[in-house]
């Protein structure tokens, strides 16, 4: 009997629309503080580590994700904090998705993708968090990696309740 390899089942994902996605709509509470979806604490957390509360504020009141990136873009980076950040962004993604599937029905959604590999589809300028179709510019999917990291650990958590 031949051995026949079976293709891990992949789940892209893009925009609002998608509730893997860090601009569906949901309420993140995490630092004291509140916000509209998972795009919007990211960006104030990143605005607060090089010092910008002026636009850590914006940020915070930002209505959608896309609000919330459009101002982080006004973030003054400052030179000597870019490697600590650069170093613990993954982190503080880890920590805000694993606050959002809290969440009891996003909980729910996140463990019914079973298996899937979870890939954000992306433009090329965004391959670090998600993947891209261009073959010069890939991407990483490190958002997607982190999803599924979430997954496995809600799961054995679950495992472990029942």
């Amino acid at each position: 009997m031949k051995h026949m390899a079976v293709k891990s089942l992949a789940l892209q994902f893009r925009g609002a629309g998608s509730f893997l996605s860090n601009f569906y709509p949901c309420e993140i509470h995490i630092w004291g503080e509140v916000f509209t979806c998972t795009e919007a604490a990211y960006q104030f957390k990143k605005a607060r580590h090089f010092h910008d509360e002026n636009t850590a504020r914006k940020i915070q009141t930002a209505r959608t994700g896309i609000q919330a990136k459009y101002w982080s873009k006004s973030i003054r980076w400052i030179p000597d904090r870019v490697v600590s950040w650069l170093s613990q962004r993954r982190s503080v993604m880890h920590a805000i998705l694993a606050v959002k599937f809290r969440v009891s029905k996003l909980r729910q959604r996140l463990l019914a993708t079973g298996d899937a590999r979870l890939i954000e589809n992306v433009p090329s300028a965004e391959g670090f968090w998600g993947k891209s179709s261009n073959r010069n510019k890939p991407g990483e999917n490190i958002l997607g990696v982190i999803l599924m990291q979430v997954r496995d650990f809600v799961r054995q958590r679950s495992i472990r309740l029942t």
